[in-house]
């Protein structure tokens, strides 16, 4: 800890494992060209460090290697490394600005994660894959733009950054794409949405929200799912604790394990789909105490029955095509002209009093405006 400078000789091809770990009296370090690996844990902990300078022959920063820097502001990272290592600059959190270099392929995991201080990170074209966490945590980051070039994301690559609000993924990309302006990272060929933002409009070409999509979106306080959505995987909407209300269409079939865990202020679930939705583990623990799903009319979800503090028919879709519209409002005017009964025809008896009258009309006519 007592070391506060150090020149590093040219002939040097190699920073070793720990080399400088827990330095923390180090204030600046200059790599020269000869090096070509920086290796683990390098620099682990030199809490004092802020600045440092990469020369243009190091290919590879190894795993942790200036992992809790909290003190360096910048860094540069030349176009001659290839690979970022896994947790490389974890938890440098007065790290405000990165530049990465043209010739890096790929980037680890949790690699750039809890730096709170960036506020946009631009992927440039060589990157091929961006890690799981890469860039979690990261509160400030308010803006990612994604090169042509990235072929694999991992998951929660992005999650967690509260403060995001831009996402923009290159329109020449073939692997993944932003369509629509969405605010969002959607894996093209499975038009499943990957990862979103508090600002993301979910396309109505989506058919999946994926595993991770939203977690710890806390900024998320509403999102709009549209019918083309057929699966909500695993964890997609861990602990966004800012959500109240979420309506699942008509169209969805599963929604996967955990996928709405901690969502703490979530007091309203709507789904529309008349068969309930297989769910996987977990999908609402720890939601508000005092949640109300509401379901459509005649529909059996004794299966969710176990999330909620109280449960509420919802009628209204009467053509049975897992959504309330304009066109359930001439079906219930044709029943209502032909005297139907309401125990023949209990999604017609929107408000529960036993008769199918222009009273439910009305309850209709709320039901799309949103009113329930």
């Amino acid at each position: 800890s007592g070391l506060t400078s150090i020149e590093i000789p040219g002939s040097v091809t190699s920073i070793g494992d720990w080399a400088f770990s827990y330095c923390s009296g180090l204030t600046s370090i200059e790599i020269p060209g000869s090096v070509t690996s920086i290796g683990r844990y390098a620099f682990y902990h030199c809490d004092g460090l802020t600045s440092v300078t990469i020369g243009d022959g190091v290919t590879s920063i190894g795993f942790g290697a200036f992992q809790y820097c909290d003190g360096l502001t910048s860094i540069e990272i030349p176009g001659s490394v290839t690979s970022i290592g896994e947790s490389a600059f974890f938890d440098c959190s007065g790290l405000t600005s990165v530049t990465i270099g043209d010739g890096v392929t790929s980037i680890g995991d949790g690699a750039f994660s809890l730096c709170s201080g960036l506020t946009s990170i631009e992927i440039p074209g060589s990157v091929t894959s961006i890690g799981q966490g890469a860039f979690s945590n990261c509160d400030g980051l308010k803006s990612v733009t994604i090169s042509d070039g990235v072929t694999s994301i991992g998951y929660e690559a992005f999650s967690n950054c509260d403060g995001l609000t831009s996402i923009v993924v290159d329109d020449n990309n073939r692997h993944y794409d932003s369509r629509e302006g969405c605010n969002a990272i959607i894996e093209t060929a499975s038009n499943t949405l990957i990862t979103g933002c508090k600002n993301t409009v979910i396309p109505g070409s989506v058919t999946s929200i994926g595993e991770y999509a939203f977690s710890y979106c806390s900024g998320l306080s509403s999102i709009e799912i549209p019918g083309s959505v057929t699966s909500i995987g695993d964890w997609a909407f861990l602990g966004c604790d800012g959500l109240t209300s979420i309506e699942i269409p008509g169209s969805v079939t599963s929604i996967g394990d955990f996928a709405f865990l901690y969502c703490s202020g979530l007091t309203s679930v709507t789904s529309l789909a008349t068969t309930a939705p297989a769910l996987g583990s977990a999908v609402f623990y720890y939601i508000s105490s005092d949640a109300t799903l509401y379901y459509p009319a005649g529909s059996d979800y004794s299966s969710w029955a176990q999330y909620f503090a109280k449960m509420e028919e919802i009628g209204g879709d009467l053509n049975g095509d897992g959504t309330v519209s304009v066109s359930d409002i001439q079906v219930l005017v044709n029943l209502i002209l032909s005297d139907a009964a309401a125990e023949d025809n209990p999604a017609a008896d929107v408000n529960s009093d036993g008769t199918v009258s222009v009273s439910d009309i009305q309850v209709v006519v709320n039901r799309i405006l949103g009113k329930y």
